[in-house]
């Protein structure tokens, strides 16, 4: 039987293995849409 310590343990951390996950897949289909990102960092109120 699993020791109740590490299933908690393992319970509090389980959240922060998912926003990494996340961030990863973001990071991959931004890579895969392609095109130069640099536009995203222009100012626009310049003309």
């Amino acid at each position: 039987m699993v020791p109740v310590n590490i299933l908690r343990s393992m319970g509090s951390t389980v959240p922060a293995f998912g926003m990494i996950g996340t961030l990863v897949g973001l990071i991959v289909m931004l890579d895969a849409m392609g095109g130069d990102l640099t536009i995203l960092a222009q100012d626009r109120r310049s003309p």
